[in-house]
């Protein structure tokens, strides 16, 4: 920017002193001609000498202004270049930035492992898995991530994604320096450019757990559907039988049995439909008042003839309390709390249903206790007893029945009356306790 404002200022310059000097020469040429001859000769020679002068003098002043020119041209395009290269350092920044970004939120952990195993860098989802940040996974070695089993086996692996230069995938089980397994998914490439693995590493714990649930549902359906179907055909069987008589103790005796049945596949049905209504919200309340000694008794004498085969009996006590709720459902609540407590209680026990009306949270509720003489919870099912698919009772795998709806049915119709559901074992060790807790109104 200067040295073209010099040059402007120079070729202004050398247009004035031109002028003075054609003005100067102008001014010689008509005194010549007005003096005499002898003065006339030296007059013209010192114009022409000063025309010379000018001449050269403009010719180096051009020179001067085009090397101006040229020096702020080159002077442009240096600093265009440096522009354009400061640009891409920022974009080449931005991308790996991005790039990092990408790597650290990924919920999979992605890490570098260099050729001798150890760990060149790693994301930060390694906190959520192993339970520790990057920094101190940094150097360590990557074999040590998998237990003492798997470790060979990934070591093989890698290897051969290297030796192959083909990527390798596969299920190994992972251990966090606390002791914690996961069962992971490993999949993993090897670039010769850089000479690193890069690795990512996806928790599949909770989708094994989905499989184990879904080969137990089976299993259960196996049993619960295909055993009452078995029976019914059995029963019938024997009924249309042309050997036994027609009306026979024993052939109403197998019709009995085969009507049971069919009223377990019902219950099991209705079951299946009331989870779908309610995960899809079509289940509505129809609330009315209802004195709740009233409803417990009714439940009890639906109930008694299951209980009559284990010789089991109903206490019901507590004082009268009346409630503004929906009386069908709070029925199938109780149903479900009975038939539970019957299911795991042992032959000649007694079951107690207590009922009365107490503050809690500041609010007037009333508080529905189901007490039997059973086998108890176990102490790892309490946390996700009314969840889907549970049990509650302390019996081995597989000897138990049913697919433990009715438990997660009852705290959501509980849940909609805006009440709560709790279970413990009892303070003796013999049974538990299921307790429910409604509103005593609900707005309508």
């Amino acid at each position: 920017m200067k040295s073209g404002l010099r040059a402007v200022r120079l070729r202004k310059r050398s247009n004035a002193l031109l002028l003075v000097i054609f003005l100067f020469a102008g001014l010689v040429v008509g005194l010549a001609c007005i003096c005499s001859v002898s003065l006339a000769v030296p007059v013209l020679a010192l114009s022409g000498v000063a025309l010379v002068i000018a001449g050269v003098l403009y010719a180096s002043l051009e020179d001067v202004v085009e090397d101006s020119k040229l020096k702020k041209i080159e002077g442009l395009e240096a600093l265009s270049a440096e522009d354009k290269l400061d640009e891409l350092r920022e974009e080449l920044a931005g991308v790996k930035e991005r790039i990092r970004e990408f790597i650290n939120h990924s919920i999979d952990v992605i890490c570098f492992v260099e050729e001798s195993g150890k760990i060149n860098s790693v994301s930060r989802s390694c906190e959520r898995l192993f339970g520790t940040n990057p920094q101190e996974l940094f150097g360590i070695s990557f074999y040590d991530l998998f237990d003492k089993v798997s470790r060979d086996s990934v070591k093989l692996e890698l290897e051969n994604c290297r030796k192959k230069s083909q990527p390798v995938e596969f299920e190994t089980l992972a251990v966090s320096p606390s002791g914690k397994n996961s069962e992971v998914y490993l999949s993993a490439s090897w670039s010769p450019t850089y000479e690193l693995f890069f690795c990512v590493i996806r928790d599949v714990s909770q989708l094994k757990e989905l499989e184990r649930k879904r080969k137990d549902i089976i299993l259960m359906v196996s049993h619960d559907i295909r055993s009452p179907l078995t029976t019914i055909q059995m029963c019938l069987d024997y009924i249309t039988d042309d050997r036994v008589e027609p009306g026979s103790e024993k052939s109403r005796e197998m019709a009995a049995r085969a009507i049971g049945c069919a009223e377990s596949l019902m219950v099991l049905v209705n079951d299946f439909l009331m989870l779908e209504k309610i995960s899809e919200g079509k289940i509505s309340l129809f609330l009315s008042e209802f004195e709740l000694s009233e409803l417990v008794q009714e439940c009890c004498h639906a109930i008694q003839p299951i209980a009559d085969r284990k010789s089991i009996q109903f206490e019901a006590k507590g004082e009268p309390v009346s409630l503004v709720a929906d009386r069908k459902k709070v029925g199938q609540v109780i149903d479900n709390l009975l038939g539970n407590a019957v299911k795991f209680s042992p032959q000649g026990s007694r079951i107690v249903i207590d009922f009365k009306a107490e503050s809690r949270a500041e609010s007037e509720m009333i508080c529905l206790e189901v007490i039997d003489q059973g086998c108890g919870i176990a102490d790892d099912r309490l946390s996700s007893l009314f969840m889907r698919f549970q049990e509650p009772g302390k019996v081995e795998r597989g000897s138990s029945e049913g697919f433990g709806f009715g438990l997660s049915i009852c705290r959501s119709l509980v849940e909609m009356h805006n009440g709560s559901i709790e279970a413990r074992n009892n303070a003796d060790g013999i049974g538990s306790t299921f307790s429910v807790f409604l509103p005593r109104s609900q707005s309508r």
